[in-house]
């Protein structure tokens, strides 16, 4: 059965979103439809985590919430990955002789949000923002202070990066920078209901589909002739292909499904093993086609590689839901 309180189009979107993702990272040709939704795979991501967010009453009690649904899955999804890293790394041919090296600066690089299974470099970075957002967002002029928090970190990120990326912190603290406006762009378009009156009529949302799909398509096509200009359109294509997926999701919300239901429920789960999955059959096929090297598939294959790997785990987040609710951080 579905909860009253879960909203379908926001199911949709997160396992769209999701497919979305594993199809990015499994490998493939450079294509128009890779670049395409390479360019708002996570921004999707951060302005649904917006769109969702709830500050709460206490900074002890917001790091209480996200302990359970955020950072004890960050640290099993470290556990779950080392087998597989390990095998990697010594078929790789890395020194992992010691103690040390194969398990204490692992650990260690964990700590400080630099994961060994490095897809989940988004929890550490939500993380972040959602503790800041907890303490920013109570505020009176919370849209003020909001948009000149987004203002600086873009500032900070543009010069961190200006000079061929001379200064980095740590993948998750620095995707964090760039991702960071996505967030409160979420938050404030659910605060000011900014959808509900395209919500209100479905040509309205066959206009934004289209637009938004247009803007998104021209975008990406686009040659940038500057790193500041490649840095506004980073912005822009984000913002119009998250849209563009968003108002589908709209209209497929007539649509009901426990499928549906069930994956955008355990979407933290997919982020914390399809590396897993994808690197394992990416194994399995180069050892039978006897590829050396890096494997890379069509589009369509990666597609339905994607697909199969999304459908597994609907029955892996189906176990866990039963037996193992932990790692969903108790998600229903």
């Amino acid at each position: 059965m579905h909860s009253r309180t879960r909203i379908n189009w926001l199911d949709w979107a997160k396992s769209i979103g999701i497919y979305i993702v594993v199809l990015c990272h499994t490998p493939q040709h450079p294509t128009f439809g890779l670049s395409f939704f390479c360019s708002f795979q996570m921004p999707l991501f951060f302005l649904l985590s917006g769109y969702l967010h709830k500050n709460s009453d206490t900074f002890i009690h917001a790091l209480k919430k996200y302990w359970i649904t955020l950072i004890i899955p960050y640290f099993l999804f470290q556990i779950i990955f080392y087998p597989y890293w390990y095998i990697a790394q010594k078929y790789d041919g890395h020194d992992i002789s010691t103690i040390y090296t194969a398990f204490i600066n692992p650990l260690l690089k964990c700590f400080i949000g630099i994961p060994i299974n490095g897809v989940t470099w988004f929890l550490v970075a939500l993380i972040i923002i959602k503790l800041y957002a907890n303490y920013i967002l109570p505020k009176k002029y919370n849209l003020t202070w909001s948009i000149i928090s987004c203002i600086i970190v873009i500032a900070i990120r543009y010069l961190m990066y200006i000079d061929n990326d001379a200064i980095k912190i740590s993948f998750a603290i620095d995707s964090m920078l760039i991702f960071f406006p996505f967030f409160f762009i979420g938050y404030f378009i659910k605060k000011y209901s900014i959808l509900n009156p395209i919500l209100s009529k479905e040509r309205n949302l066959y206009l934004f589909l289209l637009a938004s799909f247009l803007a998104s398509v021209i975008l990406v096509n686009s040659d940038c002739p500057s790193y500041g200009f490649s840095f506004l359109f980073f912005y822009l294509k984000g913002m119009s292909g998250s849209l563009f997926i968003l108002f589908l999701c709209m209209i497929l919300n007539r649509v009901k499904s426990n499928f549906i239901y069930t994956l955008s429920s355990g979407t933290i789960l997919i982020f914390g093993v399809h590396w897993m999955f994808i690197g394992s059959f990416n194994f399995l096929m180069k050892q039978l086609l006897g590829i050396h090297g890096e494997i890379q598939y069509s589009f369509p294959i990666a597609l339905l590689i994607s697909l199969g790997i999304v459908f597994i785990n609907y029955f892996i987040i189906l176990f866990c839901k039963k037996h193992f609710p932990i790692i969903l951080g108790y998600r229903k």
